[in-house]
């Protein structure tokens, strides 16, 4: 809370991966970012790296985590926000694609305040509460911050994302070499 909302893509490969097009879209279908569709937006994650993109909706405090990243110019940005009740964000291989690359449904509890969804470890399956830990690895301990609420509970499995405009499917993103 207070500051604003952020997503976090990371990759897990062994090459550098570039991420224009994809498109973030969360559960209100008219909420869309496409990645790189402003200029200066940076598209290209490094090898076991990672892209912040950050919401509009909120004062980047200057002692935060997300301090580093709002300072960044080439830094992307969507223009919503998250809800902390019953929402979900979906990452699509292209703009008006019903090819899901990732997908979260998620409820934010009272006690989270403070904390992120985050896979632990990055690039796994699992989601858990962690401390937030922009642009960085996520960790349980990943900077001082009050005990972890007690009751983690995983986020369901997003239902199934159904077709957005039908006949104009992106094939998906060949992967990236081993």
């Amino acid at each position: 809370g207070g500051g604003p909302d952020w997503i976090e893509i990371f990759n897990k490969g062994s090459i550098p991966h570039d991420v224009t097009g994809m498109e973030i879209v969360d559960s209100k279908r008219s909420h869309r970012f496409v990645v790189g569709a402003s200029p200066i937006c940076t598209t290209i994650i490094p090898p076991r790296g990672f892209l912040v993109i950050l919401g509009t909706n909120g004062e980047v405090a200057p002692d935060s985590r997300l301090a580093a990243a709002a300072s960044n110019e080439a830094v992307c940005r969507f223009q919503f926000g998250l809800d902390r009740n019953d929402d979900s964000v979906h990452l699509l291989a292209g703009p008006d694609s019903i090819v899901v690359l990732d997908a979260l449904s998620y409820r934010m509890e009272p006690t989270t305040q403070g904390y992120t969804l985050s896979r632990l470890p990055d690039g796994s399956e699992h989601f858990t509460y962690t401390p937030p830990s922009p642009g960085l690895e996520n960790s349980l301990t990943a900077y001082q911050h009050p005990s972890p609420p007690t009751t983690v509970r995983e986020p369901p499995t997003p239902p199934p994302f159904p077709p957005l405009l039908p006949g104009r499917n992106a094939p998906p993103p060949s992967p990236p070499p081993s």
